[in-house]
């Protein structure tokens, strides 16, 4: 029987074999997609924000403005209903920063210890945007109870949650079954309020409970009808430093740009209370009185 003798490698090679490769390996690392080199330094010179789909207009209006401020920060949106978002974020996603339609959501995720410092950054209220030829039979909440098509954003969803106080509060007023009576003539419930005011648009809905900023985003295309006084309810935005974030230090320059007069003034422009009230007045839009 043969017997297979290994032989041993000649030291002196395998050292200059380790040396030839040992470079290459680590340029390999820098260099290919999802090297460690690459994505650090795209980390430092990016922001990534998560923001509620109401907020898609003046957000980018804010990331502009910021922009030419910081010109070596690219900023990056992430647009979806805050429920979305935060799905997101508690199945792994990395941010620096997240902008919520509620604070039931940030409380959620402080609670699991992903928020470094959080704020109200604005306030929004709902109203009724109405298509056009709808308009002369929906004057009010108080119509809702006829016959109308009606959509609504879905309960998880923070304008789906105000919408449902809103009703409850009007009920009050209007008396027991009011609110359910409305919830039956919805058409359809949405996962954000970008698609409910879309589907009003488009004349796929006689109406549908929206912010006062999305249904100004419209312009003729809805005619804006307000809620009763019982029926108001306020929407409070909150800004969310995130932890552990991807660019902490250009996440925290961006969240003191919102912050700032500056950001206060447009957030102001495009409609939201803002957080320390002294912007300008809002822009007007298409209401009950026009």
């Amino acid at each position: 029987m043969r017997r297979h003798v290994a032989l041993e490698e000649d030291p002196l090679k395998k050292q200059l074999r380790n040396l030839v490769f040992l470079p290459v390996i680590l340029l390999l690392a820098l260099f290919l997609p999802g090297g460690c080199g690459q994505r650090d330094a795209g980390a430092e010179n990016r922001v990534v924000v998560f923001a509620a789909s109401s907020l898609t207009d003046v957000f980018q209006e804010l990331g502009q403005a910021f922009s030419r401020k910081h010109p070596e920060i690219e900023v990056q949106f992430n647009l979806a209903g805050t429920q979305t978002l935060v799905n997101q974020l508690r199945q792994g996603a990395e941010a620096d920063l997240l902008a919520s339609a509620d604070t039931a959501y940030v409380d959620e995720i402080a609670a699991a210890g992903m928020v470094a410092a959080s704020r109200a950054m604005a306030y929004n209220r709902l109203v009724l945007a109405v298509y056009p030829d709808a308009a002369g039979r929906i004057r009010g909440g108080e119509d809702l109870s006829g016959p109308v098509r009606l959509v609504l954003a879905a309960e998880q969803v923070p304008a789906g949650r105000y919408t449902r106080q809103a009703l409850e509060q009007i009920e009050a007023v209007e008396g027991p079954g009011f609110a359910a009576r409305v919830l039956a003539k919805a058409v359809s419930q949405e996962l954000n309020v970008r698609q409910v005011l879309s589907k009003v648009t488009l004349g796929e809905a006689d109406a549908g409970f929206v912010y006062y900023t999305d249904a100004v985003a419209a312009g003729d295309k809805v005619v804006i009808r307000e809620l009763p006084p019982a029926g108001q309810v306020r929407a409070t935005y909150v800004l969310a430093r995130l932890r552990p974030a991807p660019n902490p230090g250009g996440g925290q320059a961006f969240y003191d740009f919102v912050l700032s007069p500056a950001g206060q003034e447009i957030l102001a422009r495009r409609g939201f209370m803002p957080n320390n009230y002294s912007a300008s007045r809002p822009v007007g839009g298409r209401t009950a009185n026009d």
